[in-house]
């Protein structure tokens, strides 16, 4: 409420003797009650700007489309923000922050041109929006230190933006810094606690330190806020399958295809869980399934070369190779910067399927072909770090100790200019290992092997036959079991599990 002031006044109080002679008192000048002229008024303190991720654009247009885009990728419903954050670009040519998302979606060259633009751009941004351009920036190119740097700077810029503090917690969740992962995601949580991505990445980051429970509990707590959002029973499902708990990963995953019948990764994840569980049938309808919705090109190639793997832990070589085919034919067609990664994955079934030479022959295949211009330097980049690493295990199966451990330190020059990618740094223990097993020093390459990522199959698989073949079959019986209990959506991990059951 506004208060009025009230004008100046006076009171003249006239008292008259009562008693005594016939007298007249002279009053004193008469006070006003209060001034003539009211003080002038203090300004209210200006509020000091709310700390938040501040956008720059000249359309409200393309500020609204890529505030819904931002929403919808909060949900992980990718391919409708990719079309947002495209028409926001559309907007207004000039909004830095909508041009990096959108690159950030797009494969190859085109993506890493649309963010060297959206860099440009954001220098004479708000510190928040650089950043924010920064961070996916280097994301891009695989450099997940200054990546992770600029995203914890925006979370102290933007101290009071949940999706500021969702980021830092994502690239130190990325980067192992578990710590630190929590503590942004509840930052995030403390300013809203149903914020989706918060919730779901607490999940996941639970998993991985392997606190089942805590991570089944938030999990449950994303579906339960989200009812009807894919990606919550997606997620939900998924934790639940690491869990062991196949049935109610099945129904969850059902849950999200049916709330959203385009959602491409729970159709993918029943896929893995059916060929997991030896359901060829139920896993070619849920591939089918999202083959007819991917749009994503991350989600173009998983849909177009798990296939392969889910024909091979059936068993049937042939129709691993000729889904393969199938993926070369249509990422040529629709994705052809990322026709390296097929061979890549081509290279790695033949190291699993000990077809070491073959391995190493593809792994370099991949590598030519990342020289194509439209796959773009940091794609190029990352293709070579991992094809040296197959080619460092092809040679060490091969038995060419000297020649392995001579490309190793080339991928590990290679690959300290990514040093925060931690599969990457997992595939490189596992080579390790497999470098000194081959120059006659077993017991040091099992002990190496032991320190693989938990979720590095193929080095945990590596390391039981290591172990059958110093020991014997019976020694190595209780890794082959610690491998074969596991549950994972990851699509070589049913294959892997067949080969260590001896199937």
């Amino acid at each position: 409420m506004r208060l009025k002031l009230l004008t100046a006044a006076t009171l003249v109080l006239a008292v008259l003797a009562a008693c005594g002679p016939e007298t007249t008192q002279t009053l004193p000048p008469p006070k006003p009650l209060i001034p003539t002229e009211a003080p002038p008024i203090a300004p209210e303190p200006a509020k000091p700007e709310p700390k938040v991720i501040r956008l720059t654009s000249a359309s409200p247009q393309a500020l609204a489309a890529f505030e819904q885009a931002s929403q919808l990728a909060d949900q992980a419903r990718y391919g409708q923000a990719f079309d947002l954050y495209r028409q926001a670009t559309a907007l207004d040519a000039d909004f830095a922050a909508a041009r990096a998302f959108y690159g950030a979606n797009l494969a190859g060259a085109a993506g890493d041109e649309e963010l060297t633009l959206a860099l440009d751009l954001a220098h004479n941004r708000s510190e928040t929006e650089e950043l924010l351009v920064e961070m996916l920036f280097y994301q891009r190119r695989s450099d997940l230190e200054k990546a992770g740097s600029a995203a914890t700077r925006l979370s102290l810029a933007a101290r009071e933006d949940k999706r500021a503090y969702t980021y830092a917690g994502q690239f130190a969740y990325e980067t192992g810094d578990f710590d630190n992962a929590a503590k942004h995601l509840n930052n995030a949580l403390a300013l809203d606690p149903r914020h989706g991505p918060a919730l779901n990445l607490l999940a996941y980051l639970n998993n991985r330190m392997g606190k089942t429970e805590q991570a089944v509990a938030f999990a449950k707590q994303y579906a339960e806020a989200y009812p009807d959002e894919p990606n919550a029973h997606d997620t939900y499902g998924e934790i639940l399958m690491n869990a062991a708990k196949l049935p109610e990963a099945e129904a969850s995953f059902l849950k999200a295809t049916e709330l959203a019948p385009t959602f491409t990764s729970a159709w993918l994840a029943l896929a893995q869980l059916r060929a997991q569980r030896g359901d060829a049938k139920g896993a070619a309808v849920a591939l089918a399934q999202a083959k007819l919705h991917a749009t994503v090109p991350t989600e173009v190639l998983l849909v177009q070369t798990t296939p392969a793997w889910v024909a091979l832990a059936q068993g049937n070589a042939s129709g691993a190779a000729a889904a393969f085919d199938a993926a070369d034919k249509v990422i040529a067609a629709q994705l052809p910067s990322l026709t390296p990664l097929v061979t890549l994955q081509r290279a790695w079934m033949a190291y699993l399927r000990a077809k070491p030479a073959d391995a190493v022959r593809l792994a370099q295949a991949a590598v030519d072909q990342s020289a194509a211009p439209q796959v773009g330097d940091p794609l190029a980049a990352a293709v070579k770090r991992w094809a040296g690493t197959v080619t460092v295990l092809g040679l060490a199966r091969q038995g060419q100790a000297a020649e392995a451990e001579r490309v190793l330190g080339v991928a590990e020059a290679d690959a300290a200019k990514a040093p925060f990618e931690p599969m990457l740094t997992s595939r490189l223990t596992h080579a390790k290992g497999m470098v000194l097993a081959a120059g006659g020093k077993v017991d040091a390459g099992i002990a190496t092997l032991e320190t693989c990522a938990k979720t590095d199959f193929a080095c945990l698989w590596d390391r039981v036959q290591l172990l059958q073949q110093k020991s014997g079959k019976v020694a190595s019986q209780a890794a082959r079991q610690r491998l074969m209990d596991r549950t994972d959506r990851d699509p070589t991990y049913p294959f892997v599990r067949k080969l260590a059951s001896g199937r």
